[in-house]
């Protein structure tokens, strides 16, 4: 068997304050064949980016303060037409609906879905 160790660091800015952010970190161990390594070490840094991903959007400052743009119309209907799966989507960035996405979250997603 082969150890896989994804390690995943991430710094955001908190807008509108001056030497702030939030961060979050993780790590993560999987064993795996040498058949699969390529793929288990995609999945395993997926895993690891889309938790520190999740933990900083919970973890963020108010809307008010960090001021990101919402979604546009267009990207919410690209999303609601073209996404497979909304629930997934919601719970990948932690929302209750699509709505809550910021244009830079929608973009991602329209990335994934076309």
């Amino acid at each position: 068997m082969i150890k896989i160790i994804a390690t995943v660091n991430k710094k955001i800015p908190i807008a509108g304050t001056d030497f702030s952010n939030n961060q979050a970190s993780i790590t993560l161990e999987a064993e795996t064949t040498s058949e699969k390594i390529k793929e288990d070490i995609q999945r395993l840094f997926k895993q690891a980016e889309d938790s520190v991903d999740v933990q900083l959007k919970l973890t963020s400052a108010p809307e008010s303060i960090r001021a990101i743009p919402s979604a546009s119309e267009k990207q919410l209907a690209l999303i609601r037409k073209k996404a497979p799966d909304l629930e997934r989507i919601k719970s990948e960035f932690a929302v209750s609906d699509i709505a809550e996405l910021s244009v830079h979250e929608a973009s991602d997603v329209i990335k994934q879905i076309l």
